[in-house]
């Protein structure tokens, strides 16, 4: 459990959170990785697969 915050990347509460099978905080975290860790991103990603099945024709 974290007892300080760690990291002044991102904005919020990201200095306070680890996410699951990481050792870091999301303000400690590069951009990138958090960007795949972000719920919208998971969104996009399969609303982009689901549209990739349509015809639009």
């Amino acid at each position: 459990a974290l007892t300080e915050t760690r990291g002044d990347g991102g904005f919020g509460y990201d200095p306070m959170f680890v996410p699951d099978g990481y050792d870091k905080t999301l303000g400690e975290l590069d951009e990138t990785i958090k960007k795949k860790l972000s719920h919208r991103s998971k969104a996009l990603s399969l609303a982009k697969r689901i549209l990739d099945t349509l015809s639009f024709k």
